[in-house]
């Protein structure tokens, strides 16, 4: 792949947070139809963009319904609870509790 690594500093401005969420939009509508055929590993969770960013990021990614936003994340991670895999339900706990604690917040940026 051609381009430099993104490293310290990388840049950090309001407008890479929203072509970010238009990268993430790219990715989602190429993915769009992909069936799981199982043996994929989730990944770790990772530090959460700052709420102030939550809103440009949901923009890039052009978002326009964003009402019902932190409760469609619970019921995604609300399904992981059942799936079998005890380190993804524990994962998902996780992630609804934190959800649970900053949902005001989220709401409020989005």
């Amino acid at each position: 792949m051609e381009g430099e690594a993104a490293l310290a500093p990388a840049p950090n401005g309001d407008e890479v947070v929203e072509e970010l969420g238009q990268l993430m939009r790219r990715m989602h509508d190429a993915q769009a139809g992909f069936a799981d055929p199982g043996g994929w590993v989730e990944s770790e969770p990772g530090s959460i963009i700052c709420f102030q960013r939550l809103r440009l990021l949901c923009d890039g990614y052009g978002l326009d319904e964003r009402r019902d936003l932190v409760e469609r994340f619970m019921s995604l991670r609300s399904a992981q609870l059942h799936d079998g895999d005890a380190q993804r339900a524990r994962r998902a706990r996780d992630g609804i509790r934190w959800l649970e604690q900053h949902r005001e917040e989220l709401e409020a940026w989005l």
